[in-house]
């Protein structure tokens, strides 16, 4: 796990790191939600598969940060950690038992939704099985 945690830091930093050498731009930023199966999640710890795993999503972010798009994103643990709160009250686990969790988000930005599409079709989460939900993101002026 902390090996993991490592990993997702580090992977963290390097979208930071991406982001704040990139200048704005017109266009929108848009959400890449990143869903992952159970396999997936379990890959993650698997000591014969962490390491390519980690790799791809690295390659991904790195390919992200040369095109310039790249605004942020995360690693998030595994659903069988998460903690779910509904009018009922608090339970542990993933709000239902979906066929795929959310894993992690990148924050990109565009200058259409057609870019947008293209960059998530290039995630690694698609090769296992994974989906990527797009949003945009509505600007908030606060």
């Amino acid at each position: 796990m902390l090996k993991t945690f490592t990993l997702a830091l580090a992977f963290a930093a390097a979208a930071t790191a991406f982001a704040a050498e990139t200048p704005a731009a017109s266009g929108s930023d848009y959400l890449l939600i990143v869903q992952e199966s159970n396999a997936d999640f379990a890959t993650r710890n698997d000591p014969a598969k962490a390491g390519a795993y980690w790799a791809s999503f690295k390659a991904y972010g790195d390919e992200l940060g040369k095109a310039g798009v790249i605004r942020g994103g995360n690693v998030i643990l595994p659903p069988t950690v998460a903690k779910t709160i509904t009018a009922k009250g608090a339970s542990v686990g993933p709000s239902d038992q979906a066929k795929l969790q959310q894993g992690g988000y990148f924050v990109i930005h565009t200058a259409t939704e057609t870019e947008a599409l293209d960059w998530a079709a290039k995630c690694p989460a698609l090769k296992t099985g994974g989906a990527v939900e797009v949003r945009a993101i509505i600007p908030q002026n606060m």
